[in-house]
């Protein structure tokens, strides 16, 4: 969960529920973006990836705003990392797990509907199985995405918190030093990306450097939070209508039309995040409804146990056609979107509530053995 900054920063307690909505809309999003891409939605879908980008900036932007000119020493530095692990840990534990038994269940069962879902265990093998379980095979150490899709971004996000957070001890990135660092290394990973590939929606292979931009664009947006004076609701509403406009361009255009376009989605989000972090402006008012804050809420549940459904459900309707359980014009892949959602966000509450906080209390208490250290919850 996001937690508001302490009062002494001079932030209200109400600070970052916006940002807790759009973490929400963002899981959502790659809940339809891999929905189409087992059914073929309409073609904005194909590029709502963009959610896992929105992520990598929020992520930059809280964990800089709670944890920025705190890591002072080795202590700081470890309890920081064993936090963030506690944080994001059991439930890849879990869903992976859960991933291995579907897997065995499904070729057990055979037939029509494993035909159309065992093509996508291609790489489940031991070692894809380990690197999914020490988190690092989104390292560019794997032929291809393996078991629980989704989990590629856990690995590049645990690594980007090892690197940062070591920035963070040795005072190169402070909050008096929110920029050089951050943008240099946003530069550089920019510049890595176009030299290999045209489109910014890199995974296993390059996802780690993707991580990296996000999260670097997510520290320097809040640095220039702390820098500008506050601004007027009319001017956060017009940064929320560019950043969105950006954002519905790249939504807009193949990626094969506009090879490159998608670059600029880490900069329209380091916009928007940065525009709706005062909770105010145009969009905030929606944002800071009890709906979209429960889907904040449940946000990190969805993200991983989304994925599997999106397979089941996806098979089944793909078996009910060849068979002509359903036919018509009526019945059209998207007509699926209501399903998955109503699925989904059950699931995705249920694993919240029942696993993905007791585990993450448990390990915070075995957290407290290690040195005491300032580092408030995230």
């Amino acid at each position: 969960m996001l937690y508001p900054a302490p009062m002494s920063e001079g932030i209200s307690a109400g600070y970052l529920r916006s940002l807790e909505a759009i973490r929400g809309i963002g899981a959502l999003a790659i809940v339809l973006y891999h929905l189409d891409d087992r059914l073929g939605l309409p073609f904005y879908f194909d590029n709502f990836y963009i959610g896992v980008d929105l992520f990598f900036v929020l992520s930059g932007f809280i964990i800089f705003h709670v944890y920025g000119g705190r890591i002072e020493d080795r202590a700081g530095y470890a309890r920081f990392l064993w936090l963030r692990v506690a944080r994001i840990y059991p439930l890849h534990f879990v869903t992976l797990v859960a991933f291995v038994a579907f897997q065995a269940l499904t070729i057990e069962i055979g037939g029509s509907l494993a035909a159309s879902i065992e093509p996508l265990f291609a790489h489940n093998d031991i070692w894809s199985f380990l690197a999914n379980l020490a988190v690092i095979h989104a390292l560019n150490l794997l032929d291809g995405p393996s078991f629980n899709v989704p989990s590629w971004s856990i690995s590049t996000e645990l690594y980007t918190y090892v690197v940062f957070g070591a920035l963070f001890w040795v005072g190169l990135i402070r909050p008096d030093r929110p920029f050089a660092v951050p943008i240099l290394i946003a530069i550089g990973g920019f510049a890595l990306m176009a030299a290999r590939t045209p489109s910014f929606n890199a995974m296993h292979d390059l996802g780690f450097i993707r991580n990296m931009v996000g999260f670097a664009l997510g520290i320097a947006a809040r640095g220039l939070h702390g820098l500008l004076p506050r601004p007027t609701t009319r001017t956060l509403t017009v940064l929320q209508i560019a950043a969105i406009a950006m954002l519905l361009v790249v939504l807009a255009v193949p990626g094969r039309s506009a090879p490159y376009l998608n670059y600029t989605v880490p900069l329209a989000c380091a916009v928007l995040i940065l525009a709706c972090s005062h909770d105010r402006g145009g969009f905030c008012p929606i944002l800071l409804l009890a709906p979209l804050q429960w889907l904040g809420r449940i946000s990190y549940a969805l993200y991983l146990t989304h994925y599997m459904l999106v397979l089941i459900v996806s098979a089944l309707y793909v078996a009910a056609v060849q068979h002509g359980v359903i036919t018509g014009k009526a019945w059209q892949p998207w007509v699926l979107i209501p399903v998955i959602i109503a699925i989904t966000l059950p699931v995705a509450h249920a694993t919240h509530v029942w696993v993905e906080l007791p585990a993450r209390t448990f390990l915070r208490q075995w957290g407290r053995l290690l040195p005491s250290a300032a580092s408030p919850r995230t």
